[in-house]
């Protein structure tokens, strides 16, 4: 099965019964003729030598109208053969091709991951890594595991398009060899039989004189159609010529889509019209009746997408009908990224989120490199999971996430659509195994580190500002900043309501409040969760996940558990958490890893909300950041 291949039984089904009615007329009209020339031949009426001649030379086409009708008989035959072949399930190439990829790529993926996470247990001695290690390995077995059952539902899909297709290659073939009697030998000009132009009878006597001088012949054409639609040629390898003769062939064929084609390429020029006929008239049939359906005025989705790719419009101010015109422009022109797309956002499409799936799209393809690149040289390697979910997140290569949050798509703004991206870009970083952890520059350099240092270069400076002109030496300054700054970098859950009690010293209490409302005035949209991240939340102001919570196992049980901090359980499943030789708390990465998801989001996005956060951060940190995205961009 290719991606090009498409099979409707109800279509298929339909179609055939129409043939099979109209054989049948014209069975009844040969039977009319039949009789009309034998009649014609058995008349003695008349009697002379030249009327014997005459009726002597229809008695061919008495052969002719048996053969015919012997051949449509058999085609009758085929027909019913053909419709009980069909089964009742649509299968789309365009759907099951990918998805079988998509499947076996996810397949090798996770047990590569597997395999990562059983060698990094095997190489560390604390048993309990080695244990977590273990259990995050044999859980990327489970998703290899049911990635190849779903490569094999697919699969079964494909081998039935292929059993049904040799099942059928063979129909129509014995009706040939009676209408090969009925065609004049084009080596014998005056023998008997009808013109080769039966074999044509769609083709215009215009177009086959074009395809004649510049093709050949028509065959040769749909030859040429055919290894475009399979990806054998690639449509930009065609020359000019060539296009034009794939957009006459087709058009001969569908006039109502070349009628619908004429009225959205008007605008455009010659050139243009016919590079845009071919690219459509050769997609897979998703996109091919997506752009049909939709783009009434090439040239006007054209103004749309660059205008909000320039920033000169913006989402709310594009209905849901001109944002899909806009986006199924697109497609046409990018068949791999619409590919991806629309893989990764089958479940949205399934269940009739199209405005919102065109939303989405319309923000990816449009976003900044290198970030757009990365987000969609590896969307197929993550899976949407649920759009149902109670909660948001991402686990092992597959994203959780409630559409009904993402409101109505005819007034959604850019910002609507963060979660998406937010978890997709977790999962593009779990891809990489978690390279927001890993990475480190050429100094040694990594995220965390930036990060750690900004966080608490802000509340040293928030303290020292609190604290300058309260008349302390530089080692009394010094010995405030960090008593303060520990505290806050140590806290594990923070509660508004409680203030630490340095030893009951008042004084510190006071600067302490203080400090803490300072920094959280230059801590911007989405530097909430992280600043929280690494302050168990103290620093946290409009939204972060929290530090710690309750969660519930298989058998029902519960047990607490701590997002931002390294931690143990006792004995009543109570979090009991870790910290270094030095007594500071240690912090479990994983605010490096929502710090990529916020970051990635925000550019792809372009949503104020999430740039505004991201430039808040300290340009040593973006640099970071910027760092790794290339290099996951060198790598895709």
């Amino acid at each position: 099965m290719l991606e090009k291949d498409y099979l409707d039984p109800s279509t298929i089904k339909s179609q055939c019964s129409a043939a099979i009615t109209e054989i049948d007329t014209d069975n009844s009209a040969l039977s009319v003729a039949y009789t009309a020339v034998d009649s014609f031949i058995n008349d003695t009426s008349i009697k002379s030598d030249a009327f014997d001649a005459l009726k002597s030379s229809f008695r061919p086409y008495l052969t002719i109208i048996t053969r015919l009708k012997n051949a449509n008989e058999s085609d009758k035959a085929d027909f019913e053969t053909l419709k009980s072949s069909v089964g009742s399930e649509v299968l789309d190439g365009s759907v099951i091709v990918p998805k079988m990829k998509a499947a076996w790529d996810s397949k090798t993926n996770n047990e590569n991951t597997a395999n990562y996470y059983y060698g990094l247990a095997a190489s560390t001695t604390d048993i309990m890594l080695a244990n977590s290690y273990s259990q995050i390995g044999s859980s990327f077995s489970t998703l290899a595991g049911f990635d190849y059952l779903t490569y094999l539902y697919w699969k079964r899909k494909s081998d039935k398009y292929d059993e049904i297709e040799g099942a059928t290659s063979g129909l129509f073939s014995g009706s040939a060899t009676s209408r090969s009697y009925c065609v004049k030998d084009p080596s014998r000009p005056n023998s008997k039989g009808l013109s080769t132009d039966v074999n044509n009878t769609l083709a215009t006597d215009s177009m086959k004189g074009k395809m004649a001088k510049r093709f050949g012949a028509v065959e040769d054409v749909a030859d040429l159609y055919y290894k475009v639609t399979s990806n054998t040629i690639d449509i930009d390898d065609l020359t000019d010529e060539q296009k034009e003769l794939i957009v006459e062939y087709y058009e001969a064929l569908h006039p109502d889509d070349a009628e619908a084609l004429a009225k959205a390429t008007k605008k455009l020029s010659d050139d243009e019209a016919i590079d845009l006929k071919a690219r459509v008239y050769t997609a897979p049939p998703r996109f091919k009746d997506n752009f049909i359906n939709n783009v009434t005025d090439a040239a006007e989705a054209k103004e749309d997408f660059d205008k909000f790719d320039n920033g000169k419009i913006s989402m709310k101010k594009l209905s849901n009908e001109r944002t899909a015109a806009a986006v199924a422009y697109y497609d046409i022109y990018h068949l791999d990224e619409a590919r991806a797309m629309t893989h990764n956002l089958l479940p949205m499409i399934n269940e009739g989120y199209d405005d919102h799936v065109n939303n989405i799209k319309l923000l990816a393809y449009t976003a900044d490199e290198p970030y757009k690149s990365v987000f969609l040289e590896n969307v197929q390697y993550v899976k949407v999971e649920d759009i149902h979910s109670s909660s948001s997140y991402e686990w092992c290569h597959g994203i959780y996430i409630n559409v009904d949050d993402m409101g109505d798509a005819s007034d959604a703004s850019e910002n609507d659509y963060r979660t998406y991206f937010h978890e997709m870009s977790h999962g593009i970083d779990d891809h990489f195994k978690w390279k927001s952890n890993s990475y480190s520059n050429a100094n040694g350099t990594t995220l965390d580190d930036t990060l750690q240092k900004e966080v608490r270069q802000k509340i040293e400076d928030a303290v020292y500002e609190t604290i300058a002109d309260e008349g302390y030496t530089k080692e009394e300054q010094k010995k405030i900043v960090e008593t303060i700054t520990n505290e806050i970098m140590n806290t594990t859950n923070y509660d508004p309501n409680a203030t630490p009690s340095f030893n009951g010293n008042v004084t510190y209490q006071g600067y302490y409040s203080e400090v803490v409302e300072d920094v959280k005035e230059d801590v911007i949209n989405e530097m909430s969760d992280v600043y929280g991240g690494y302050t168990g939340n103290t620093l946290r102001v409009n939204w972060g996940h929290e530090a710690v919570s309750e969660q519930t196992r298989s058998d029902g049980t519960t047990y607490e558990s701590t997002y931002w901090l390294e931690s143990d359980l006792d004995s009543n499943d109570k979090a009991v958490i870790k910290y270094d030789s030095n007594g500071n708390v240690i912090y479990s990465g994983l605010q490096e890893n929502e710090f990529f998801a916020e970051s990635m989001s925000a550019h792809m996005t372009g949503a104020d909300f999430g740039m505004d956060g991201y430039n808040g951060y300290s340009e040593e940190t973006k640099e970071i950041f910027e760092e790794i995205v290339k290099e996951m961009d060198a790598a895709a």
